[in-house]
């Protein structure tokens, strides 16, 4: 997916400048879209289509705290770390622990969204809302099948 049509999928919300994703959502309420033919999340392909490379295993955190957002100006680089601590910043942790199972489609995303060191398996627990070990468990079937 390119720039042209990365934008045909968002709406400017013109109260906070957000750009929201009006593609496919998660249970979690991250854009998702298809790139070179993975899911990807949106907030993650816009910082690398407008921002620059994301190395390692760094997150990209939204400053606006809305997951449809997908404006790079929203958007910044940080560790799992950083992210916890900025939730905790803005009074958003809940503390509450996810102990939902995937449904049978949402398994099948599961094991075709991990790539390791790309998508790592709390990524996809958050984006989800299940527990990591959910994921490890998915991920793990993945890998004995191949």
């Amino acid at each position: 997916m390119n720039r042209e049509e990365f934008l045909t999928n968002i709406e400017i919300n013109p109260e906070n400048s957000c750009w929201e994703w009006t593609g496919r959502i998660s249970v979690a309420g991250y854009g998702i879209v298809r790139v070179n033919g993975y899911p990807e999340f949106a907030h993650r392909y816009s910082y690398s289509l407008f921002v620059g490379k994301i190395t390692g295993e760094l997150f990209v955190c939204h400053h606006c705290d809305n997951r449809k957002c997908v404006n790079p100006e929203h958007l910044f680089l940080g560790t799992h770390q950083d992210n916890m601590d900025d939730m905790v910043a803005k009074g958003r942790h809940t503390g509450l622990s996810y102990h939902r199972r995937p449904s049978k489609d949402e398994e099948e995303l599961i094991k075709d969204m991990y790539i390791p060191r790309k998508v790592t398996q709390a990524d996809i627990a958050e984006l989800f809302g299940v527990s990591i070990s959910s994921v490890s468990r998915l991920v793990g079937t993945k890998r004995a099948a191949e």
